[in-house]
């Protein structure tokens, strides 16, 4: 799509994962810069399928700066934007200011049916598993099929196509009606609260602060139908596609030469 001049929008939102880092991956320095001059602008949202602990590792660099005046205009939303959490200066903490709870008996649900794929033949797990297949994000629930702790190299190769992902969704979803089910990073599926979106979650976030859909810009790498990020798109918000944070270093520098 062609980005409309900066002065027309007031929120640059991006998704982490493929992103702004690789799977998983800490945030590099050029990013960082490249996020606080953008935050001089606008308002910067990272809206993330992580969950907050790991969000908060990821973007060490960005996080933990004494260049805290960025911060005011900084939002973090992760579990897909269940959760917000923005910065009190008073305090020099991310405080939650906005959370959609998953009901205890239905986080229940998912594990026992993911636990079902898991000890399966038919899903195409692999037998090395590294760290945790099923993560309880507190408002989302993710399988990640090689574990949480798999190496990245071993990750890009499992399903780069999200047809191994695809079969699990096609499974689970018929049994998960409450649920919404979305194919996020190299090998994760997230399950949410039935219409908890990251479109949809922007979207709240956007009525909050009295602002319209045309002011938000998206920029992330699961745009596809069935991806987490489909869903900021269908919402009718207007989006760029990126293959990884490489590609998003050069979206916001177009961005910021305007």
């Amino acid at each position: 799509m062609v980005i409309k001049d900066l002065e027309e929008y007031s929120v640059v939102s991006f998704d982490l994962d493929g992103t702004i880092t690789e799977s998983r991956q800490p945030i590099e320095q050029n990013m960082v810069d490249l996020l606080f001059k953008l935050s001089e602008k606008v308002l910067v949202v990272i809206i993330s399928g992580s969950s907050f602990e790991n969000l908060l590792n990821q973007l060490g660099l960005l996080l933990n700066t004494e260049e805290k005046k960025y911060f005011k205009n900084i939002l973090l939303m992760p579990a897909n934007g269940s959760q917000t959490y923005s910065y009190n200066e008073e305090k020099d903490v991310w405080e939650i200011s906005n959370i959609v709870s998953m009901p205890d008996e239905v986080k229940s649900r998912i594990q026992e049916i993911l636990k079902q794929v898991i000890s399966s033949k038919d899903f195409g797990l692999p037998e090395e598993i590294y760290g945790e297949l099923i993560e309880d994000r507190g408002t989302q629930v993710s399988i990640s099929a090689l574990g949480n702790k798999a190496p990245l190299e071993e990750k890009k190769i499992w399903d780069p196509t999200q047809s191994k992902r695809e079969k699990v969704v096609k499974f689970i979803a018929p049994l998960l009606p409450e649920a919404d089910i979305f194919i996020a990073g190299t090998t994760t599926i997230d399950i949410l609260p039935k219409g908890v979106t990251k479109g949809i979650m922007l979207e709240k976030m956007l009525l909050n602060r009295k602002l319209q859909k045309s002011d938000l810009l998206f920029i992330g790498d699961a745009l596809y139908k069935g991806g987490n990020d489909y869903e900021v798109r269908r919402e009718g918000f207007a989006t760029t596609q990126t293959s990884g944070p490489i590609e998003t270093a050069h979206i916001i520098e177009n961005i910021l030469k305007q």
